[in-house]
């Protein structure tokens, strides 16, 4: 029955529709509509986690939350407490809630602060919050010096590959550099190099020149 519920609520894609599956005893009176495109839309940390049934679950000690932010255009971002993150479209169905074809969860129930998500085995459950306090990714690079900056080609050529970005307008159909490859040298002190940029969808290539000037 509550699975019946959150589907029609879920498909109806509006938050006043699912906040009246959730309080069956509220009033005529027409909530207010919100701008989240739907009840999932926004930041989900993961707080209990259970095994079993849900009659005769068990609490799991945990030290690798998920964490989730759902988007308007239907794509939700996987935190993963090593600092790992994927982008998916999500979607749902009779069989349950998807997150891509990474995450697949028979079971969800889902109001306006709450969210339990199962997959059979165990259940995960989720608080909305405000700020998802992320784990930093550490990256250390044998032999880095802070501050030093090579610029010589011998230390240039080669292919190298983005492990960090940052973009206060992040969109997964935005098209991010994913690696550059710095071919030869030319003549003129420049360099042949070919780029490979993606989005959640398809890549692109596209092939040019780079400059050093001193320290850029």
């Amino acid at each position: 029955m509550i699975f019946k519920s959150l589907l029609v609520a879920l498909l109806c894609l509006t938050t006043s529709l699912a906040q009246a599956q959730f309080n069956p005893t509220a009033s005529d009176t027409p909530e207010p509509i919100k701008t989240e495109s739907n009840v999932l839309t926004g930041k989900w940390q993961e707080y209990k986690r259970t095994i079993g049934k849900r009659r005769k679950a068990q609490n799991l000690e945990f030290d690798d939350p998920i964490q989730l932010r759902f988007m308007p255009d239907s794509s939700v971002r996987i935190w993963l407490a090593d600092g790992k993150f994927y982008t998916e479209y999500y979607s749902f169905d009779r069989q349950g809630l998807h997150l891509g074809e990474r995450y697949n969860f028979s079971f969800f129930e889902v109001n306006d602060q709450e969210m339990n998500l199962g997959d059979g085995e165990q259940t995960h459950y989720f608080k909305r919050v405000a700020k998802l306090k992320k784990q930093e990714i550490k990256k250390i690079i044998p032999g880095a010096e802070q501050g030093a900056v090579q610029t010589d080609a011998a230390f240039l050529i080669g292919k190298w590959s983005a492990y960090k970005k940052v973009d206060k307008n992040y969109s997964p159909k935005n098209y991010y550099l994913k690696d550059l490859n710095i071919l030869e040298q030319t003549p003129n002190g420049d360099y042949a190099i070919a780029t490979y940029y993606s989005n959640i969808v398809e890549s692109k290539n596209y092939d040019g020149t780079g400059s050093v000037q001193k320290s850029v």
